[in-house]
């Protein structure tokens, strides 16, 4: 019989023998695991279990790359070590998702704690039941919850902590963020994984607050940071370097990503320009890059028809008479709570009462399925004298297609405060 000491004693001795930086390092981890990896995600697993020196790491794949599956990987990695005080901190909706997450596809137990759980569970006072709890399963809170529990996670040597939907928290640096404030005194000096999508949305000090909560002390003070790396155009390229001298890979990434965006927007505004651009071009270069439209916007389900949209979000039959149509775009929800049904259409069409007609009722038809408010947006060429200016329904925006891409361009030069003179046309 194999006793838990023995057991610690063979993972300490496998992992010993393995690379430290080689994928050789996971492979026990992934015994009892049920899922299908792609290469990308056993990259970013081990990029954050390469320096164990480091307070932490942020992964910023963009939406639907498996961010989930990277840390569940590193956590899964630390059960099979015996390193079990792990945690796991992400918005209220998401904390049954983990739990099932981690059980189903990773064979490890997890329980989402919050006020009720927490008394059936009590072990005594609330840091006895946490100290408990934190070794049997991995402990799951809302960020709410954890930050009212600051003193009690901050007495508890947690071996990793993960922070989905990191971005909710970029604000931290800031005193009257209470939330954030919290957190960052909870978890000072433990291990963290923040994941995010979106860690930059308007500005370079939405970085900054991020990376406060891995070292308060990566970039020295707010005013610091301000003046070498906003009011610097020259400075680029030491913050790329200085992001991975820290081990922030996928925040250097992102620094350089700007360019690439940039020219992004160069090729789309060719194809804009370009009469004979069809509808389905424009719908197929945006539909994955819709950050153009707004950071709001980066959270989106794939493109399928409006039946199958409401069947598989909503888990209800639709039967509407627009059930085998399929609008151009549907979003889920985004981060304010809305729904957004986007309708393309070719860059040299004008946007009429018909197109304005056709995207009321597609709304109609899914709200019969929900109460969440359904944001609609028609982007074309131009707008036709018959598009309704006044008069018509509430939340109903039309746009075009140059100045969807001016406006993200001029977010792309404020993200790296490029200056405008030095941007091509």
């Amino acid at each position: 019989m194999i006793t838990a000491y023995h057991a610690k004693y063979y993972a300490h001795e496998l992992t010993r023998r393995s690379a430290a930086s080689g994928v050789d390092r996971l492979s026990q981890s992934l015994f009892d695991a049920s899922v299908d990896l792609n290469p990308h995600q056993i990259e970013a697993a081990l990029f954050a279990l390469r320096n164990p020196l480091q307070e932490g790491v942020l992964l910023a794949d963009e939406v639907g790359l498996g961010k989930t599956i990277e840390a569940a990987l590193v956590i899964c990695q630390h059960w099979a070590e015996r390193r079990r005080r792990l945690l796991v901190i992400c918005p209220a909706s998401l904390r049954k998702q983990w739990a099932q997450e981690l059980h189903d596809k990773f064979a490890v137990p997890a329980s989402v704690i919050d006020a009720v759980s927490l008394r059936k569970q009590s072990a005594g006072d609330i840091l006895a039941t946490l100290q408990t709890l934190a070794g049997k399963g991995v402990v799951i809170l809302s960020f709410q919850f954890a930050a009212r529990l600051e003193a009690e996670l901050r007495a508890i040597p947690w071996d990793v902590v993960v922070i989905d939907e990191a971005h909710k928290l970029r604000n931290a640096h800031r005193a009257s963020n209470r939330t954030g404030q919290a957190l960052k005194r909870a978890l000072e000096g433990r291990k963290k994984l923040l994941l995010t999508a979106t860690p930059l949305q308007n500005s370079l000090m939405e970085l900054y607050g991020l990376s406060t909560l891995i070292d308060e002390h990566l970039f020295g003070d707010e005013s610091a940071f301000r003046k070498r790396f906003m009011n610097n155009g020259d400075a680029t390229d030491e913050l790329r370097a200085r992001l991975n001298d820290f081990g922030l890979a996928e925040m250097a990434f992102l620094v350089a990503q700007a360019a690439a965006r940039q020219t992004f927007l160069d090729q789309l505004e060719e194809l804009a320009r370009d009469s004979a651009t069809t509808e389905a071009a424009m719908h197929k270069s945006l539909e994955l890059s819709l950050w153009v439209f707004g950071p709001e916007y980066s959270l989106f389900s794939s493109n399928i028809t409006l039946k199958r949209q409401i069947e598989d979000v909503l888990n209800t039959t639709y039967k509407g008479k627009n059930a085998d149509k399929r609008p151009d775009l549907l979003l889920n929800q985004n981060l304010s709570g809305e729904y957004l049904l986007i309708e393309f259409k070719r860059p040299d069409h004008s946007l009429n009462y018909d197109d304005y007609k056709q995207a009321i009722e597609y709304r109609h038809d899914f709200a019969k399925h929900i109460t969440s408010p359904i944001r609609v947006v028609l982007i074309g060429g131009r707008l036709s004298p018959d598009f309704p200016k006044e008069n018509r329904e509430p939340n109903v925006d039309a746009r075009i297609f140059s100045q969807v891409i001016a406006s993200a361009r001029r977010q792309v030069e404020w993200l790296l405060r490029i200056d405008h003179s030095q941007v091509t046309s």
